[in-house]
Formats: structure tokens, C-alpha cells, sequence
């Protein structure tokens, strides 16, 4: 009987120091699914999107196959580098342009012959990130605080995206082996993963269903909701130097060729800061084409490209917009054009009058020009009419008499001065 009753006593002394030295653990479960509000953490409840990163590895090398890969070509677009198919034929690239606080955001739309949507990309506005633990006590404790700080900011940032959050699943595992596995995870750690979420409710918005990282190409990944169930979309975030620089693509799910496109896209997307150098660069490329090439949409796609480094000069975008109208079928490209021009000058720039929108100020500005080059124009031509050359023998003999005697006149005139003088 005492046995029996010491045998009790020592399973539930157990029992309770297990159950003390788990319940860390157990807060911490709560802490990720419920969220906290204390005076050393808040913590809104977590999304289970949101708990576990992973290693990004949809990039499905099998897919390219069905491109050519000599029909891509890489050309600097904004911020970044991209590798695109601009020499397929049975691709239509349709651009996209939108103004964000005074920032540009530019990217393509890819269609096919039959204008089916295939895939698109934005490169959208940089903005500065840096993990940080804002105002919660916790992370500002001494022995945490240290722990945090030993990582750097490339490690940080990596995790942000990768790092798994949830403690390991007990399912089917004896209670002591749970016990064990949790154990060898020390506070530290614990407390370290509530410093990422803590960055990840920072960072990511509302609309996450994933996150991963591509240690291959070093950038990271959200999936994201989608405009149509037809279509997946996925925000990809490179960062340096504190500066994140984001680009959103979408692609169609039931295309293998769109899908091809992003696979290659991914696979090939590099950071490179935008310059003017490139502006001229692509320009000058540009001026090597055809005629025809000039005018169509590979001409425009290095002229757009080139725009992309210099957005303030209003003549680049003219140029374009004059290009593509000499063009045939053009009006798919020429309609983003003509909306921006817009929105942002307040004409279209066209030269076609059927596709000259412009406000008040800018028609009115437009009529005094003309005015002022037609005038211009007529006091020029009445200019070189005494100078106009004939064949006629006899009108030329009497042109030139009637200049020297206009000379002589000229003559005459200048002596009186001189003697008055």
C-alpha cells in the first residue's frame, strides 16, 4: 500500500515539474495561433499562412521546353534585369504603366495570337525594410536581446520568408519523446521565432496564402490572392542594402506557356539599378532595327524599356507614341500610352486626331503653337520668294537688276548717313 502511494506521489510530482517545464511550450502554441497582449509582447492572433516558411521549388525546369530559348532576350527595365520573349511572333507584349506617389511601376502583359491571357509582371515601388523589434519588452531583454543581435540582417531576412514557427507535431509519439524533442528547443529560440513573426506581421499583408525562400536565387516569395481563379499571383522581394525591391507576377494557370514564361522569368530575374546610361543604350539599340521593327512592338519594347530610366522627359514618350502610330495594328500598345500621357500631361501626344485627348489648357496651348508655326511658316516662304531661282533667262536678268538696284539704293542710303554723320 505505501508503495503504491509513493509510486503515486512520484508520478504526479513528475507529472507537474513536466508540465511546468512544458508550459513555455505551450504559451508559445497560444501565442502564434490566439496572439498576447501583455506589457512585454502584443501579438495579433496569426494566420496559419503565416506560421511555417518553406524552400521555394516551384521552379519547374521541365517547363521550358516548350520555348525556344533563343527567342528571349534580356533588356534592363526599370530596377531590374529581365529575360523576355520578344522575338516570338505568337506573343503579344501589352505595357503596363502606373504612377504610385510619384514613383513609376512598370512591367508587361503577355498575351497570345488569340489575346488569351498568359502571364504578366509589374515592378512595383522599392521601399526600405529592416527587422526590428518596435516597442515589445521581450525581444529588449538582455539574454534575448543578445541572442537576436548575433544574427545578421541577410540571415534575418531569409528567415523571414523560410523559417518554420510551429513546434514539432506529437501526433503518435509516445510522451516522452515529445517531451525530449521540445526540450532540445531551448527559450532562445522560442523567443527569436516571436521576433520573426513579429517582422512578418510587419511585412506581409492581409492577402498571403504562402511565403517561401529561393536560396538559389536568393530572393523571396508570397503567394498571394488572385484577381481570377483562372490565375495564380506571387509577389518576389529582393532585397539590399535595407532597400527591398518588390515585383508582382500572375500567371495563367492553365497555361503551359504562360507557366514557361514565369519559370524563365524567375530563373533569370537580376537586380540592376536603373541608370540614364541605359536610357541611351536602348535607344541607340532601337535606331539598328527596321523600319518595320521600329514601328512594331520589338521597337517598342526597347523604346519603353529605355523610357523606364528617364520617365520625366515627355519627348521619349512622344517618340514612342509617334513610332507605333506609323506602325499597323498598333493600337493595343499605343492604348496604355495614350492613357498615361494623360493622366500625366494632359494630352494622349498623339498625332492622329482621332486619338488626341487632351484637357482645355493643353488644346489651348496646342492651337498657339500651331498658330505661332504657321506664321512662322508663311513669313519664311515670303522671305525666300525674292529669293526664288528661275529658269527663264529674261525673268532672271530682270531679277537681278532689280537687286542691284535695290543694292545701289542700299548704297546710297549709307553714303548719306556717312556724310551727315
Amino acid at each position: 500500500m505505501k508503495w503504491i502511494l509513493l509510486s503515486t506521489i512520484l508520478i504526479l510530482t513528475l507529472s507537474g515539474t513536466g508540465m511546468v517545464l512544458l508550459a513555455p511550450y505551450h504559451i508559445y502554441t497560444l501565442t502564434l495561433t490566439d496572439g498576447i497582449n501583455s506589457r512585454f509582447l502584443n501579438l495579433l492572433p496569426t494566420r496559419n499562412e503565416l506560421y511555417d516558411g518553406s524552400e521555394f521549388k516551384s521552379l519547374q525546369t521541365d517547363q521550358i521546353k516548350n520555348l525556344n530559348d533563343g527567342i528571349f532576350r534580356k533588356i534592363h527595365l526599370s530596377n531590374f534585369e529581365v529575360y523576355l520573349p520578344i522575338d516570338n511572333p505568337a506573343i503579344s507584349f501589352i505595357p503596363e504603366i502606373k504612377l504610385e506617389s510619384n514613383v513609376h511601376k512598370v512591367g508587361f502583359e503577355f498575351l497570345d495570337l488569340k489575346n488569351n491571357f498568359l502571364f504578366k509582371f509589374l515592378i512595383e515601388k522599392p521601399f526600405k525594410f529592416t527587422s526590428s523589434h518596435g516597442d515589445q519588452k521581450l525581444f529588449l531583454l538582455p539574454v534575448y536581446q543578445h541572442y537576436i543581435q548575433k544574427k545578421d540582417e541577410q540571415e534575418m531576412w531569409k528567415d523571414i520568408f523560410q523559417r518554420k514557427l510551429s513546434l514539432p507535431s506529437n501526433s503518435g509519439k509516445p510522451f516522452i519523446d515529445s517531451f525530449v524533442e521540445l526540450r532540445n528547443i531551448k527559450y532562445e529560440e522560442l523567443v527569436y521565432n516571436l521576433y520573426i513573426l513579429h517582422n512578418r506581421h510587419k511585412f506581409f499583408t492581409k492577402d498571403i496564402l504562402k511565403i517561401g525562400y529561393s536560396s538559389e536565387l536568393n530572393f523571396g516569395v508570397a503567394s498571394v490572392e488572385s484577381e481570377s481563379k483562372k490565375s495564380f499571383t506571387e509577389r518576389v522581394f529582393v532585397i539590399e542594402n535595407g532597400v527591398v525591391y518588390p515585383v508582382t507576377i500572375t500567371t495563367n494557370t492553365a497555361s503551359l506557356i504562360g507557366q514557361s514564361i514565369r519559370t524563365i522569368f524567375l530563373k533569370n530575374l537580376k537586380l540592376k539599378h536603373s541608370k540614364a546610361e541605359s536610357a541611351i543604350s536602348l535607344s541607340s539599340e532601337s535606331r539598328r532595327f527596321s523600319f518595320q521593327n521600329r514601328t512594331d512592338q520589338k521597337g517598342m519594347i526597347y523604346l519603353f524599356a529605355a523610357w523606364s530610366h528617364d520617365f520625366k522627359n515627355k519627348e521619349f514618350l512622344t517618340v514612342i507614341i509617334n513610332f507605333l502610330e506609323r506602325g499597323k495594328e498598333n493600337l493595343k500598345y499605343l492604348k496604355p500610352f495614350y492613357e498615361f500621357a494623360y493622366k500625366q500631361f494632359g494630352t494622349s501626344l498623339s498625332g492622329d486626331k482621332k486619338f488626341q485627348l487632351e484637357t482645355a489648357e493643353e488644346r489651348l496651348k496646342r492651337l498657339s503653337q500651331e498658330e505661332l508655326d504657321q506664321e512662322i511658316k508663311e513669313a519664311s516662304i515670303k522671305a525666300n520668294s525674292h529669293d526664288k531661282i528661275t529658269d527663264n533667262p529674261e525673268e532672271l536678268i530682270d531679277l537681278n537688276l532689280k537687286k542691284a538696284k535695290e543694292q545701289k539704293i542700299d548704297s546710297d542710303e549709307k553714303f548719306k548717313n556717312l556724310s551727315i554723320e
